[in-house]
């Protein structure tokens, strides 16, 4: 849903937009300038910046990269010449950030791409959420771990300087996160394989005894 209240959806078909009465095809408007000639089929996610510009990220199948339309053109970039886009966040800065399959999360500022996650021992392949609090921490859900813990995947914390892991061995449900979600009292929520579901709770770190996680997996 965009800031008109216009509805976009990513098909197999390419992108489709939905006013309240009929859908359209994206790309059936002959005005857009697209010199690339992306067809943005198999779009796995999207995201409208606070410029109003819209961003497509396409899945392996299409093979496109991320694509940003602006109201009259359509731009591609292949961060790393990567094509999959698994997940597309904007950042307080007003960077885009980009989960791609095989090169991490790359930080976009406009002019060119730039791989930060590597750095703090997540493996490039692994990561499938993004998600940046109230705070400005940057959170990330992965399957498939460094090896530097003795386990796969986790949810990890990056506040800016130093990167922090949260496996099953600090109460996470499963080490393969998916999903992460922010509520209004600055609780994590963390979405796992196997149905998984926990909450942590940075508060509890300053609580003696605190429970940092919680399950409401059965």
């Amino acid at each position: 849903l965009d800031r008109s209240g216009k509805f976009w959806l990513g098909t197999t078909d390419g992108v489709y937009c939905y006013n309240g009465k009929v859908f359209t095809p994206f790309l059936d408007n002959y005005s857009i300038i697209n010199k690339n000639r992306v067809h943005l089929k198999w779009t796995q996610c999207m995201l409208e910046d606070k410029s109003g510009n819209i961003w497509f990220g396409s899945w392996v199948k299409g093979n496109e990269g991320i694509c940003r339309y602006d109201g009259k053109s359509i731009s591609q970039y292949k961060p790393y010449g990567g094509g999959w886009i698994r997940h597309i966040i904007e950042d307080k800065n007003g960077d885009i950030l980009c989960v791609t399959r095989l090169h991490g999360v790359c930080r976009f500022d406009g002019k060119t791409f730039t791989n930060f996650t590597e750095k703090g021992g997540i493996d490039n392949s692994s990561i499938d959420a993004i998600l940046e609090d109230k705070a400005g921490n940057l959170w990330f859900g992965t399957e498939k771990g460094s090896g530097q813990l003795g386990e796969d995947g986790g949810l990890w914390r990056f506040d800016g300087k130093s990167f922090t892991t949260f496996t099953t061995k600090d109460g996470l449900v499963h080490n393969g996160v998916f999903f992460i979600l922010e509520d209004r009292n600055g609780n994590i929520w963390v979405g796992t394989r196997n149905t998984g579901l926990c909450r942590y709770d940075p508060s509890a770190q300053l609580r003696a005894g605190g429970k940092t996680f919680t399950s409401f997996s059965e």
